[in-house]
């Protein structure tokens, strides 16, 4: 297999379970999930659950960071689309740069069903 950008054809997001921390719940009025799980991609830890950080916004959004603190899913302000990134890219995705991982190709909220893209390695 190839290193480069692939489909990833069975991606799935999913509403986590609620959890009974007060800081996994949405604010009033917001209806997206404080926390989602994701599955299907072809690197495995990418498919994990991601729960809300509102104190570490990026690019103008809310991240959400998996529970082991590897990666976060954000917004690509330039690029208006939702991805995942390694911890290490955290101070570029802060600079407004769009480093990623794995992003989405529709333009709707990353909860809702869409097409996404991961970058393998060879």
């Amino acid at each position: 297999r190839e290193a480069g950008w692939g489909r990833a054809q069975a991606v799935r997001v999913a509403p986590a379970a609620p959890q009974p921390t007060a800081a996994l719940r949405p604010q009033p009025g917001d209806s997206r999930p404080a926390a989602v799980d994701f599955s299907g991609f072809r690197r495995l830890e990418l498919n994990a659950r991601y729960s809300q950080r509102r104190d570490l916004p990026l690019q103008g959004r809310p991240s959400y960071w998996a529970a082991t603190g590897r990666f976060f899913l954000y917004w690509q302000g330039g690029l208006r689309r939702w991805a995942i990134c390694g911890k290490q890219a955290l101070d570029a995705a802060r600079q407004g740069q769009c480093p990623g991982c794995a992003c989405q190709l529709d333009p709707v909220h990353f909860s809702r069903p869409s097409r996404w893209v991961e970058h393998v390695a060879g």
